[in-house]
């Protein structure tokens, strides 16, 4: 570790040791903005579908004679439509149910990514042990000394 980043003296540790901490914080953070997006993302693409699966049967329970009825028999679905329909809010477009499968897509590629940061992390955690571990084996051996040896006296 110490030849691929090129450390030859103990300042050398320290300052490589900082800049791998600040790197790892660093790709932490990115692993979370991934995470959020994917969270997001999943959220409105789950959003698209059930506005999608259940429109057809909001406009007949909209179009119904007997609305008490219909609601009855299809409570559980008016109510998933209606959550997804106030999630997707004023912004929504009709238009977006098209969306849904570049929606999945992106997912798939934002989840990709995800790993390959997680891998790269994973790494550089390691790396940083192993730093860890050569700081303290140098900061033990610096700090060592002979032990004294009494002579023991002769009567």
């Amino acid at each position: 570790v110490m030849n691929e980043l090129n450390i030859v003296t103990v300042d050398d540790l320290y300052k490589s040791l900082k800049e791998q901490n600040m790197d790892l914080t660093l790709q932490s953070r990115k692993i979370k903005d991934i995470e959020n997006k994917i969270n997001q993302l999943a959220k409105r693409g789950k959003d698209l579908q059930t506005y999608k699966n259940y429109y057809k049967l909001y406009q007949n329970y909209q179009n119904s004679t007997d609305k008490d009825e219909f609601y009855k028999v299809n409570i559980d679905k008016i109510i998933l439509f209606e959550a997804a329909k106030n999630a997707l809010a004023d912004s929504f477009n009709l238009s977006e149910l098209g969306d849904i499968p570049r929606i999945k897509n992106e997912l798939q590629i934002l989840k990709n990514e995800k790993d390959i940061e997680v891998e790269s992390f994973r790494k550089q955690k390691n790396k940083i042990s192993e730093l860890n571990l050569l700081r303290i084996n140098l900061e033990t051996y610096m700090e060592w000394k002979e032990p004294v040896v009494e002579k023991k006296r002769e009567h």
